[in-house]
């Protein structure tokens, strides 16, 4: 069965790869350009195979195509522009509501409360250990540049950080997603390598014997 699920998984992906690599041509020359800083979108081994992913490409090797920094600028002037009118780090960008068709208007009690929480919400987003502001100054910056990202918020404990929340930015090339009917994502592939200690650090004793071995 867990063999038969593992297959699953990996046919999918398979697909996913497949459908998209026209993009990952097109992105990967964009990267040349525009974001020499980001992962690069070559791939070790057949589509499918979970061989692992290259390592980000130095950005040296990506020098040769970028005469001057103009489309580096503009992607980082652009995306800080959007930061600075969509998620200002001096003011609170949004707020909390409560929905109910019968009754429109919030008691007291109720705004209180949600201001209260919103306020939480910030003060954990904006912690110096949760790394949001420099997670999402990515983000902008690759969807200036690729017209997608991906944002990743953890609360796993065992960060044993201040903040409750960890956020990451998830690459682009090893993020893959399908939508449903309503063109609604619906499905998200990370596509990604660990070392035998990471994967031991992060799965515990699920990860196999050899793997346990090889991160003695």
């Amino acid at each position: 069965m867990a063999d038969r699920l593992a297959d699953d998984i990996i046919t999918r992906l398979s697909s996913l790869q497949m459908k998209r690599s026209g993009f990952e041509k097109i992105w990967g020359q964009v990267a040349n350009v525009a974001a020499p800083e980001a992962h690069s979108f070559r791939r070790l081994g057949s589509l499918g195979m979970l061989k692992g992913l290259p390592k980000q490409a130095a950005a040296s090797e990506r020098s040769k195509y970028i005469f001057d920094s103009t489309a580096i600028n503009a992607v980082d002037r652009l995306a800080s522009g959007i930061e600075a009118i969509v998620t200002p780090q001096s003011d609170k960008w949004h707020g909390l509501d409560v929905f109910m068709l019968k009754r429109r208007s919030q008691s007291d009690i109720e705004k209180a409360w949600l201001q209260d929480v919103r306020d939480l919400q910030f003060s954990i987003r904006y912690d110096s250990d949760s790394g949001f502001i420099p997670t999402i100054q990515t983000i902008y910056r690759r969807v200036v540049a690729f017209g997608n990202a991906f944002l990743f918020a953890d609360d796993d404990a065992r960060y044993q950080s201040r903040s409750m929340i960890q956020y990451r930015y998830l690459p682009l090339a090893e993020s893959y997603i399908a939508t449903d009917h309503s063109d609604v994502a619906d499905t998200f592939y990370r596509y990604y390598a660990l070392t035998a200690h990471q994967a031991l650090t992060k799965f515990g004793d699920k990860c196999p014997a050899t793997v346990r071995k090889a991160a003695e």
